[in-house]
């Protein structure tokens, strides 16, 4: 009999440490919050950490943090994890996918400490309903999302100098855009004209600063792609079309719809006209923000005439007209950049009570300075609520004494606005929050957060077949892309996409048959 309990009491003990329990509750004894996230260790580091500690030790006794700091974080992760490294606070999806991490029992459900020890997380919850959904994964968040006042809601073509602008009909782009909230031909050919006359004048293109070259990526993700909303994972190509008549919802592969044979199509041409990097792939000379043309998305709030924007001497022309915006599916992850509790954590109480008391009026000094560091040593105030870091623009870097990347850290409503942005691009955030956003379309799957568990394997290989032949169409590096395109197709169906495009149907009907009144 003995021996029956002693093997009970050792199963229990590996439950509770695979399980990531952390334990018994919150004892209010000394503990050591670990918090990591991928960045540089940086010169004033010791300094900033004593700031830090005795801060915390008046608001939250008994309590330490220490950051680590790794920008090696996304390439240790995996082992770190089967190390079972104890961790009490990640940066999470931004270097390692969130759903990815869930199913891997990486990160705990949150919603228990939330209820007993957040009270100001809870309110969030109901606040930024819509952007807390992104953390959730069947009915559990795993992820609190760093709330930002960079909105960036706004597709937009950027230029880097406003001396290159002249050369783009910017009208006719914004046109293009506002008569279809899809991208063909109409869009694209303006774009073609501007990339023709803009390498007659190649001098106007920094090369000691940006590569002479387009980023088909980007487009890819922020052009190609408008008018549809993507479904389930942030890689994937299943989709649905959002502006239809009846607000019905089909999902669909994007890489069978004529907006992506159309925009791979461009592709081809504008790679033979030289204007796409030859090498892009290979991973030293492919795709990315070192390429003088990009599709981003943006902040719009200080334009006056609503399409263009001008910003540290960059040109941008928007894509999005207000009637074209929307809020959908609750994409696992899409966000970005969140927090989350390992299941390694040791103190998962006293690491909610820490994230919790960075989100209320009494924190907001430590987290400015976690974030930002010591006042008048890393930075200066130029207001009550604004700050000039000291060499550097809006995030610190491996050369600056101190300086962490402020949307890593926390909800910028609680922070110290950093030069370049003001007070002014806070203000539009809280107006985007409480009055644009409810504004926007809805699709009836507004909130949706798609259960991928079903169809984890199917999706896992959809992904491989696209890391295979993706690239090559949307880079357009080969001639005969049509025959390309079909070899990939015939590999989704075998990896089984027919099964998934099923799968989530039907919980999009189950989901549109449940709410409606």
């Amino acid at each position: 009999m003995k021996k029956v309990i002693s093997l009970l009491m050792l199963l229990c003990m590996i439950i509770g440490v695979f399980a990531g329990c952390g334990g018994s509750k919150d004892s209010g004894g000394p503990v050591t919050l670990r918090w990591v996230m991928p960045w540089y260790m940086q010169d004033d580091y010791d300094m900033v950490s004593e700031e830090i500690n005795k801060q915390l030790g008046e608001l939250l006794p008994n309590t330490k943090l220490e950051l680590v700091l790794d920008m090696s974080m996304a390439s240790k992760w995996n082992l770190w994890m089967a190390g079972r490294t104890p961790f009490d606070i990640a940066l999470s999806q931004y270097t390692n996918d969130l759903g990815t991490e869930i199913n891997k029992n990486a990160y705990m459900p949150l919603n228990d400490l939330i209820d007993e020890y957040a009270p100001t997380i809870k309110k969030e919850m109901e606040t930024y309903e819509y952007q807390y959904l992104t953390g959730t994964y069947n009915g559990k968040l795993y992820a609190i999302p760093n709330i930002q006042i960079h909105v960036n809601d706004v597709i937009a073509l950027t230029l880097n100098t406003k001396e290159m602008a002249k050369y783009l009909d910017s009208k006719a782009l914004y046109a293009a855009a506002c008569a279809s909230p899809k991208s063909g031909d109409a869009l694209y050919s303006v774009i073609d004209k501007y990339l023709a006359e803009i390498y007659k004048h190649k001098e106007l293109i920094d090369t000691t600063e940006s590569a002479p070259y387009i980023d088909p990526q980007t487009f890819y993700n922020y052009i190609a792609k408008r008018g549809y909303e993507f479904l389930g994972t942030t890689t994937s190509n299943l989709c649905y079309e959002v502006f239809t008549k009846d607000n019905s919802v089909k999902v669909i592969d994007f890489h069978e719809t004529e907006e992506f044979k159309t925009y791979i199509k461009w592709m081809r041409k504008w790679y033979e006209a030289g204007y796409i990097n030859k090498d892009i792939l290979s991973e030293e000379a492919g795709s990315g923000r070192q390429c003088f043309l990009l599709a981003q998305a943006f902040d719009f709030s200080a334009s006056e005439n609503g399409y263009e924007n001008f910003y540290n001497d960059q040109y941008r022309i928007s894509l999005s007209p207000v009637e074209q915006r929307y809020t959908g599916a609750a994409v696992l992850g899409s966000l970005h950049t969140y927090l989350s509790i390992p299941t390694t954590s040791e103190n998962p109480e006293r690491a909610i009570k820490l994230i919790e008391l960075l989100r209320t009026k009494e924190g907001a000094d430590l987290l400015n300075t976690i974030v930002y560091g010591i006042k008048d040593v890393h930075y200066e105030e130029t207001s009550d609520t604004e700050i000039k870091g000291f060499g550097y623009l809006q995030q610190g870097n491996a050369d600056t004494p101190y300086g962490l990347a402020n949307w890593m850290c926390g909800t910028h409503f609680n922070m110290k606005v950093i030069y370049p942005y003001s007070e002014a691009t806070r203000e539009y955030a809280k107006k985007y929050y409480t009055e644009l956003l409810p504004t926007y379309h809805k699709t009836a799957i507004y909130g949706l957060s798609m259960d991928n568990n079903p169809v984890r394997n199917e999706l896992t290989q959809m992904k491989a077949v696209c890391d295979e032949y993706l690239l090559r169409l949307i880079g357009g590096v080969t001639s005969d892309y049509n025959s390309v395109l079909s070899t990939m197709q015939q590999k989704m169906d075998l990896a089984g996409i027919d099964k998934v495009i099923k799968e989530y149907q039907s919980q999009i009907n189950d989901y549109i048959s449940s709410h409606k009144k």
